[in-house]
């Protein structure tokens, strides 16, 4: 099992790996959102990952993602004054 601080190997594009494969955090990122119930990355690499799963909400696509998963483009927040709005919180 790959250490927190280890990247994932998941998809061949970007590198996503859902949470069995953790642990990770996916949802420590500032491309991580919450919206209409749905865990979501805005990245627009992994949104344009062909193996992820995308949806449409208020005309903006976003790659759905588990809270526990990761890929090669997080960014951790560092400060709860950058995380961004719709976002779960730390």
């Amino acid at each position: 099992m790959p250490r927190a601080d280890e990247k994932p190997s998941g998809t061949k594009a970007t590198k996503y790996s859902p949470a069995k494969e953790g642990p990770f955090r996916c949802d420590l990122c500032l491309h991580y959102v919450v919206m209409k119930g749905q865990t979501l990355c805005k990245h627009s690499d992994v949104v344009a990952d062909p193996e992820m799963e995308v949806i449409n909400i208020d005309r903006r696509k976003y790659a759905k993602v588990e809270p526990g998963g990761c890929c090669e483009y997080q960014k951790k927040v560092k400060d709860l004054r950058d995380i961004p709005f719709g976002s779960v919180g730390l």
